[in-house]
């Protein structure tokens, strides 16, 4: 073997890999915190959502991950899940749809056959608009007022409810999308 100054210098197991990770830990939430503060005040929820809905992809979690740190766009996130989840099932086989306004807001109740379930939310009156126009953009021409072919009487008390004035400012809503102009 060789002398003892050929030896390695050993630092004590775990001291020197934790200070590591701890300052890699603190970066990291320096880096979040800075983030979270760039998109705080600088996007409109609302937007957000429709955004969401509309074209899904357009806000990818893992490229604005500092905007989905922040528990209001989180909860939009979820929100915009749902109601994309609701929108297939009333493109595709849901049936017995029934809408109740509260006012402020409407519970919605559909069927779904094959899965042999019902399935009830409650919905904003500005959702319920979101709904209905991802249902027009869903059919062939995206006309307003169009239905999916063969299911206008399932949707018809859905649309019921919901006139185009409502959807045209559901789409001005999305000018709003940024309040400090671009992201970014």
């Amino acid at each position: 073997m060789g002398s003892s100054s050929e030896r390695p210098v050993v630092e004590p197991l775990g001291l020197a890999e934790s200070d590591r990770e701890t300052a890699r830990e603190k970066e990291l939430d320096r880096d979040a915190e800075r983030e979270l503060a760039h998109w705080r005040g600088r996007i409109d929820l609302q937007a957000l959502l429709v955004a969401l809905v509309l074209v899904p992809h357009s806000y990818p979690r893992n490229r604005f991950f500092g905007l989905f740190q922040w528990p209001g766009a989180r909860d939009i996130r979820r929100r915009a899940a749902l109601l994309r989840s609701v929108i297939a099932d009333l493109v595709g086989d849901g049936e017995q749809v029934a809408v109740d306004d509260r006012g402020s807001f409407v519970v919605l109740r559909y069927s779904l056959r094959e899965a042999s379930l019902h399935r009830t939310t409650m919905l904003a009156r500005d959702e319920l608009a979101l709904i209905k126009l991802a249902i027009e953009r869903a059919t062939a021409g995206g006309a307003p007022g169009a239905l999916v072919r063969g299911r206008e009487v399932v949707l018809a008390p859905l649309y019921a409810l919901v006139d185009d004035q409502e959807v045209d400012q559901l789409l001005r809503t999305l000018e709003r999308l940024f309040v400090g102009g671009r992201a970014g």
